[in-house]
Formats: structure tokens, sequence, C-alpha cells
């Protein structure tokens, strides 16, 4: 459908898995816990879990992402689409990233990240194009694969900065964002990484950070989110 949305979010979808079991004994093969009674719980991360937040928000969210056909692939887009959010998948050979923790009494144990090397997005179907000129506003939520390194992709968001908002959150792996964006969000670790590339020097300064992607991004603003320390907007 090309109706009006509030936002739509384009970025790489995952797959959060969380194991959560019960840990009474440890192994008698390493000093390590024996996790047991495992509940297994499965979301849509990454771009999906955007797109699952600002839905519950009552936003008229939809989600342009890479899906892969895979059975992994195929259990994050249903989570979305029985949650309600409306995707808009862009075909890839990408097996999906899957995200798992393992965790007992409240506490993570160990991490597990399978994530191939992403492989590309095939096409942009025009469905997905449509839902993008539909937007009010767009965020491209990157975490490093597929999506924000399609270059058909990237010219639509480029095209689309003189028209709406464009909110483009960054990822270290992944591409930087196209000329004109409105609010470019690296936290504060990305915002050191990226400057430290461009410069090829190490910088400290929140306001020299800021300043020197606003510079070479070529971004109206940029905002560091610094915790409890609040954040810095240039």
């Amino acid at each position: 459908s090309s109706r009006r949305r509030s936002l739509v979010i384009v970025g790489d979808l995952l797959l959060d898995c969380e194991m959560e079991g019960e840990t009474k004994r440890l192994s008698p093969e390493a000093a390590v816990a024996v996790v047991s009674d495992i509940q297994t719980t499965y979301r849509p991360g990454g771009a999906g879990m955007a797109a699952m937040v600002a839905y519950n928000d009552g936003v008229d969210v939809a989600l342009v992402a890479p899906v892969s056909d895979d059975p992994n692939g195929q259990r994050a887009l249903r989570l979305l689409e029985d949650a309600g959010v409306d995707v808009f998948p862009l075909p890839t050979l990408s097996p999906m990233a899957v995200k798992t923790r393992i965790r007992s009494r409240n506490q993570t144990l160990v991490m597990l990240d399978e994530s191939a090397p992403p492989m590309g997005v095939e096409s942009l179907p025009e469905a997905a194009v449509a839902a993008i000129r539909s937007a009010d506003a767009i965020l491209v939520a990157d975490y490093g694969r597929d999506a924000a390194r399609y270059f058909p992709l990237r010219q639509l968001l480029s095209e689309m900065t003189s028209k709406v908002s464009v909110i483009w959150d960054p990822h270290p792996r992944g591409m930087e964002p196209v000329p004109g964006v409105a609010v470019v969000t690296p936290n504060r670790a990305d915002a050191r990484h990226f400057s430290n590339v461009i410069t090829g020097a190490s910088t400290v300064d929140d306001v020299d950070l800021a300043s020197c992607l606003l510079d070479s991004w070529n971004c109206k603003n940029v905002v560091i989110p610094k915790g409890a320390a609040g954040v810095e907007l240039m």
C-alpha cells in the first residue's frame, strides 16, 4: 500500500533469541554452569526491534528490510507481521543473522552471534519504493549488513532527504549516511570510530567528533548520546 505513513524504518532485520534456564550445577568437564530446563523466546532484532517499539507506541510504522528465505528469516518476518507491523521485504541471499543470549537468574551467561557475511540485496521491489515514498519521516537503522549498502536504496534515500526528515543511526561496519540527512545519531564510541577513520587521528572531544562528522557526512545535525551526561548536539 502507498498510503501515507508516519514513519518508515529502513535497515537490517535481525532475529534475537533468548534461552532462559536453570543453573544448579557446574559441568564436570570445565568450570562452567550447566543450563537446563531451557525456555526459548524469539523476537525481531535490529531494525525489526525499532519497528516493534514504534508500533507499540502507536506510530503508523512500516519496515523495509532484507529478509532471507531461510527459516530464521521467515520466523523474523512472521513475528513482525503477527504483531501487526507492515513489512516490505527486500530479497537477499544473505542468511538471517541470529543473536542468541543464554540466560539464567536474570543474568546473561553467554551471547552467540550467528552472522554470516552479508551477500547483498538482489532488488528493490516497487512496493518497498512506494512505502518509502509514502513516509512522513524515515529512520535508517544500519546494523552493518545489507540494507544501507545497496546502491538503488541509497539513491532513493538521497532523493527523500529533500522531502522528509531522514534520521540515520550508523554502524561501524556499515556505510556512511547519504548526504542531506536531517539527523545522524552515532553513540560516543561509534562517533570516535568514524572520526578516526575520516581524519586518521584520535579525537576524544565530543564537540570535535560531532563537528568532524557534520562536515564529512554533509548532514544537518549530529546527535551523540552520552548516557547520563546527556547528548552532544551539533
